[in-house]
């Protein structure tokens, strides 16, 4: 029993420049005045926490996991282990331009309202990856969402 094994960042980060932090700060600007207009002081406290968590996370750099597959498990860092069986499929999306080296593994729970489960993969292992998680679960089309889209687009 071979397990694959690799360290992942747990996102894709982005290099942001000082147009993405005056176009942050000139949205968070209007929105606080729309609110003030219309006295909606909750959404101000929400809209300057929100601006402030935005701020601090861009600056910070991801952790980076231990990621390994098993037969029957995958595992990220210290989390508890997911068994593949509680997934209906997985998704590939290959490298994009911005990051080269890594591709994405987009695991589909069976539980309606969760998300997908997105993992970083070394370009040069996703076959590999590929291959073990054929065994028990199916591979499904990759289809880009509208969230990953906007996500990609204003680098959150």
């Amino acid at each position: 029993m071979e397990i694959i094994s690799w360290e992942a960042p747990e996102h894709e980060h982005h290099e942001r420049d000082v147009f993405w932090y005056f176009f942050m700060a000139i949205a968070a600007t209007l929105l606080v005045l729309l609110a003030l207009w219309q006295r909606n002081f909750l959404f101000v406290v929400f809209i300057i926490i929100a601006s402030a968590t935005l701020l601090a996370w861009s600056k910070r750099a991801p952790r980076v996991h231990h990621v390994s597959i098993d037969e029957t498990v995958l595992t990220i860092g210290n989390f508890a282990p997911h068994v593949l069986d509680s997934f209906t499929g997985f998704m590939i999306a290959h490298a994009r331009q911005e990051s080269p080296e890594w591709g994405k593994l987009l695991l589909q729970s069976k539980h309606k309202l969760r998300t997908h489960l997105t993992i970083l993969v070394p370009r040069g292992k996703l076959a590999q990856v590929s291959e073990r998680l054929l065994r028990q679960i199916p591979q499904l089309e990759y289809e880009e969402s509208a969230m990953d889209a906007i996500i990609r687009l204003f680098k959150l």
